[in-house]
């Protein structure tokens, strides 16, 4: 075999691996990974001791609640970017509305996250509601920690 029709042969096979790749990477996009039963998700499935049924609905609001939470997410840092643009030049004139805006999709944010957790208590059994009630409590500790991230030395 001589080298040319080796260098052949290995080109054909990179361009395959590389198809093989992209078409890997293009229909991974697409799919969600599932849906990990840790952190503030089980913390709730646990305290609030829910059956089967509970737990098979309750992922659903969870899923439902964290794409309309992109959804805002999305919007606030495009609110923030245009904002940000600002600094650049000296036209500020709208700089009231877009500040009112990006707290606007603040404020839509919380009215989401209170309704997402009605709709906790509204799966709740009567038996439940004790635990409820003490999870409401809990809630800023519980998302607290989730959150808190540790800062970069020399900031």
């Amino acid at each position: 075999m001589n080298k040319t029709k080796l260098y052949g042969i290995l080109a054909i096979i990179l361009l395959l691996i590389n198809v093989a790749m992209g078409v890997f990477i293009l229909t991974a996009k697409d799919k969600q990974p599932p849906m990990r039963e840790n952190g503030p998700k089980k913390l709730i499935m646990e305290r609030l001791a829910f059956d089967k049924e509970q737990k098979k609905e309750f992922r659903v609001m969870v899923r439902n609640h964290q794409e309309k939470m992109h959804e805002h997410r999305e919007a606030l840092m495009q609110a923030k970017v245009h904002l940000h643009q600002h600094l650049k030049g000296d036209n500020h004139a709208d700089i009231d509305s877009l500040t009112t805006a990006i707290g606007h999709i603040h404020s839509e944010m919380e009215a989401l996250h209170y309704a997402h957790f009605l709709d906790i208590k509204a799966i709740c059994k009567p038996e439940q509601m004790n635990n409820y009630i003490l999870l409401v409590d809990d809630l800023k500790d519980i998302f607290e920690k989730r959150r808190a991230k540790p800062r970069r030395k020399g900031r």
